[in-house]
């Protein structure tokens, strides 16, 4: 098997239309305090049990406004 180049490489357990859960391998992703599971929304083309890469995207999101 080929070397990922991802952030994040995990395992494709569940997908429904452009949802998925990956359960992340933590030896194989680089980076601190990574999770055990992530939640992904985007298209995807992989099938579950298949090894998927990821690459981090930041959000930005504005602070709450309590009134």
């Amino acid at each position: 098997m080929a070397e990922m180049r991802a952030e994040l490489v995990g395992l494709l357990i569940e997908k429904h239309g452009e949802r998925a859960k990956i359960k992340l391998d933590k030896d194989k992703s680089k980076g601190e305090k990574i999770p055990k599971y992530l939640e992904a929304w985007c298209p995807i083309n992989a099938k579950v049990g298949d090894v998927v890469g990821l690459s981090l995207i930041h959000i930005w999101t504005l602070p709450t406004i309590r009134l």
